[in-house]
């Protein structure tokens, strides 16, 4: 039985072996994340290790900006593993966003020179890839209103 089976699984079409693979390292990426943030307080991590906030929260951004197929994306967020994993790394990612946000807001009030300070913030870059899709996607839009800036409104000083 094991033989056949495993004849009928190598004869699968490529692309259904290659996407099990690719759902299954995902899969695993998110476990092992979880596994680093799951009794992480982001809130009371000092100033001291907040380079090791971003690089941590780097990982995450990496996936989740992976390079997948919608029907990955499906699977990923049916499996049940996964599913009871969100939540946690949800809380875990909006603490470290407010840590970020607060740390910036305070460097950029000290500075000499705030475009500059934000600009070689770690996260920059991913702000204006943020609103670099925001107009593409909002070509019709002649009013904005931003509302829930959080502690420095870098998207709205961006736009």
């Amino acid at each position: 039985m094991g033989n056949t089976l495993t004849a009928e699984i190598s004869n699968f079409p490529v692309t259904f072996q290659d996407s099990e693979k690719q759902l299954n390292t995902m899969k695993s990426q998110i476990m092992d994340f979880h596994s680093k943030i799951k009794d992480l307080d982001v809130n009371t991590t000092s100033e001291a290790n907040l380079v090791e906030l971003y690089d941590l929260f780097s990982e995450l951004y990496e996936l989740v900006h992976s390079n997948v197929s919608e029907d990955i994306q499906r699977a990923v967020f049916r499996d049940p593993v996964i599913c009871s994993l969100l939540p946690a790394i949800h809380k875990s990612y909006s603490s470290f966003f407010s840590v970020h946000e607060t740390h910036l807001a305070r460097e950029i009030l000290n500075y000499d020179d705030p475009w500059g300070m934000l600009e070689s913030f770690p996260l920059y870059q991913r702000y204006v890839n943020l609103i670099k899709v925001q107009v593409q996607n909002s070509t019709d839009i002649e009013t904005l209103a931003f509302i829930g800036c959080g502690p420095l409104p870098v998207t709205l000083l961006l736009f």
